[in-house]
């Protein structure tokens, strides 16, 4: 369920940063398209300011020539080469002015196509960072990806392991209970018959002997007695000295288990650890992080 859950995860955060990624391009283009348009209106407001200028600049030769014409008719004689002198100084001043003009006008065309190549640029530049910071946290998130999943299957792989030892185990000690139980079984059925058929022949001879001596069968009797408390204290005797080192044996593995638990546990946490590290030092995590717990 842990690794479902992850996939799931994964697949989300995918599906988010794509679409963050798709909004950054649509935000690009706008930008872009924003700034096409602003270009093609400075452009257009560049001609009509033009025009404008043109349109200006002849009614204004026109009301000079007209002025002119009428000082000229009203001052002949003397006065036509004063006023000749200066209408030339004026027109060389307008001239020069005109010409003054016409340059800073192309000087701050220039300027402004060159701020405009630099935003362009500077605009291209930021967006081929930006596709490589994303390529290589993509390629940072794979490798990180993978070492998790090595990490998981290692840790999977060893629990698999000590589980099928531990299988082996208990049934490698359950075939040597169930020996053993036979053996202990076999050994009181012999010890039962080998009674038995003692206790019938002593019997037999019994009722052979009881016309000769009485006194001779109480003492057989009690040698009987004695002999059957002997066998069967030898008979639990053994029975102890053979569950003794079962029950060593079995204390034994018991321990390694438990060690052996502890040590998986400790491996469990270190590996955990290591993952919320990584998580916590990855980027991609922290960005997607509050979205995911919004959800």
């Amino acid at each position: 369920m842990e690794s479902v859950n992850k996939s799931k995860e994964k697949s989300e955060e995918k599906s988010e940063d794509k679409s963050e990624e798709m909004s950054k391009e649509k935000s690009e283009y706008k930008s872009k398209e924003k700034s096409e348009e602003k270009s093609k209106e400075k452009s257009e407001d560049k001609s009509e300011y033009k025009s404008k200028e043109k349109s200006e600049y002849k009614s204004k030769e026109k009301s000079e020539e007209k002025s002119k014409g009428k000082s000229e008719e009203k001052s002949k004689g003397k006065s036509k080469d004063k006023s000749v002198d200066k209408s030339k100084e004026k027109s060389k001043e307008k001239s020069e002015d005109k010409s003054k003009e016409m340059s800073k006008e192309k000087s701050k065309e220039k300027s402004e196509e060159k701020s405009e190549e630099k935003s362009e640029d500077k605009s291209k530049e930021k967006s081929r960072e930006k596709s490589e910071e994303k390529s290589e946290d993509k390629s940072k998130e794979k490798s990180e990806y993978k070492s998790i999943d090595k990490s998981k299957e290692k840790s999977e792989d060893k629990s698999k392991e000590n589980s099928e030892e531990k299988s082996k185990e208990k049934s490698e000690e359950k075939s040597k209970y169930k020996s053993e139980d036979k053996s202990k079984e076999k050994s009181e059925d012999k010890s039962k018959e080998k009674s038995e058929d003692k206790s019938k022949e002593k019997s037999e001879d019994k009722s052979k002997e009881k016309s000769e001596d009485k006194s001779k069968e109480k003492s057989e009797e009690k040698n009987e007695d004695k002999s059957e408390d002997k066998s069967k204290g030898k008979s639990e005797d053994k029975s102890k000295e053979m569950s003794k080192p079962a029950l060593i044996d079995l204390s034994q593995r018991v321990d390694s288990v438990k060690e052996e638990n502890l040590k998986l546990r400790s491996e469990n946490q270190v590996l955990g650890q290591y993952i919320q590290n990584l998580m916590s030092a990855s980027s991609v995590f922290q960005s997607t992080s509050p979205k995911t717990k919004n959800k």
